[in-house]
């Protein structure tokens, strides 16, 4: 198994994309910046074949519920307001609609809807 990790630098908003083999052997420039943050990939991928990493947001099942990818004790997990499911039993039926980086409005309630 690949481990693949992804950093969000604040600094330049830009998202990284490396595999932990490359970074053991090469480093990670971004790391030696302040203001970044590492995400694990879950090593699965959502319904469409896009790889789900920490971080994501996602439209799980029929009802399309918003969810964040976090990773949770020892497991990944979708949340949103209702509770949480785990990645691993439901990541066939997301779908990865951005991260919460590049992303962060679509977590948040619109104005005005209740």
């Amino acid at each position: 198994m690949n481990i693949s990790l992804r950093c969000w630098d604040e600094d330049k908003k830009q998202m990284e994309y490396r595999d932990a083999e490359t970074i053991f052997k090469f480093g990670w420039p971004l790391v030696a910046t302040r203001n970044f943050k590492v995400m694990l990939s879950t090593n699965l991928l959502d319904k469409n074949g896009k790889e789900i990493f920490e971080g994501d947001i996602c439209k799980v099942g029929h009802a399309q519920e918003l969810c964040e990818i976090r990773y949770q004790g020892a497991a990944f997990v979708f949340e949103n307001k209702l509770g949480q499911m785990l990645v691993s039993d439901h990541h066939a039926i997301c779908e990865i609609i951005g991260n919460i980086y590049e992303n962060p409005s679509l977590l948040k309630p619109e104005e005005g809807k209740v």
